[in-house]
């Protein structure tokens, strides 16, 4: 069985449903939703919020939902230079390595 991590926003709640509907030894969604702050949910016009505990898989065509462009454009952050020195805390020890992205 199988849960999926699914804590980031409305487009990979979209993303995450889908793969969910078609994963058949799915154990459970975790599903943070009510938790969203509003900026998330409007990430998506047509969102899929939990109803007594289910949520209804977006049946429109991509991920199923629409995704809203402008604001994404009004949220876009510049990208910045990234330089990890150490190992993150969250890898196996020596098996990561920095590209100097």
């Amino acid at each position: 069985e199988i849960a999926f991590h699914n804590a980031f926003g409305s487009i990979q709640n979209a993303v995450s449903l889908q793969l969910s509907a078609v994963t058949p030894n799915l154990y459970l969604l975790e599903n943070f939703y009510d938790w969203f702050p509003q900026w998330k949910r409007d990430l998506v016009f047509n969102g899929t919020p939990v109803e007594n505990g289910y949520v209804n898989v977006p049946n429109k065509p991509g991920i199923g939902v629409s995704v809203n462009e402008k604001l994404i454009e009004e949220l876009r952050a510049e990208p910045t230079p990234l330089e990890v020195k150490e190992e993150p805390v969250w890898v196996v020890k020596g098996t990561w390595k920095s590209y100097g992205v």
